[in-house]
């Protein structure tokens, strides 16, 4: 007869001790699986707590990304608006400055003909004058003795004179055209780079 138990492999030796040691035994028995079981358990609970900050995590840092990419999408949006009004306003810069242009051309156009037309005028009147033996300048009658040289200066002096301040008139209209234009050159170069900032980025999304 055998002296241990072919199952749990408690000795079954037969002897005024041995229903002691057998408690004691199965008592030990039972406490090393308790404690195998603890230890599962443990493990299991852990890995699953684990498991479970891992996935947190995951989900943690998946609404933070989709939180920056609705921010950057508001973003574009509002870039998008801007850079819509800005081409707005150049377009109506650019319809001011050609009515603009147009109307400085207009009164240069005005001014030339005018001034041809005063020379025409002046050149008439002052032959009518000379006809009747009247200075032209001074509108004083002219004895015969004086020169028509010196009156003939005195009239081309004074239409050199209309065609400076006709000159300075025509530079200063000029000069403000530039002024319109360059303002218009960087204002376009903003929006380009604006537009740049923008749509790149879109593009790569």
């Amino acid at each position: 007869m055998s002296n241990y138990s072919g199952q749990s492999g408690i000795p079954l030796r037969m002897s005024k001790k041995a229903p002691e040691e057998a408690k004691k035994t199965f008592t030990t028995y039972i406490k090393s699986k308790q404690q195998s079981t603890a230890v599962k358990n443990n493990q299991f609970r852990k890995g699953f707590s684990e498991r479970r900050t891992e996935k947190e995590k995951f989900l943690d840092e998946a609404s933070r990304l989709q939180n920056e990419l609705s921010d950057y999408k508001e973003g574009v949006t509002v870039a998008q608006q801007r850079l819509d009004q800005e081409r707005e306003r150049l377009s109506e810069l650019q319809k001011c400055a050609e009515e603009k242009e147009n109307r400085l051309t207009g009164e240069i156009e005005e001014l030339r003909a005018k001034n041809i037309t005063m020379e025409e005028k002046t050149t008439s009147y002052e032959k009518k004058l000379l006809l009747c033996n009247i200075n032209p300048v001074t509108l004083e009658h002219m004895t015969e003795d004086q020169s028509q040289a010196d009156v003939l200066t005195k009239r081309r002096e004074a239409a050199r004179e209309n065609v400076g301040l006709l000159k300075k008139r025509v530079e200063s209209l000029n000069e403000e055209s530039s002024k319109l234009f360059e303002n218009m050159k960087n204002l376009g170069a903003d929006i380009d780079k604006i537009a740049a900032d923008v749509t790149l980025p879109a593009e790569e999304t």
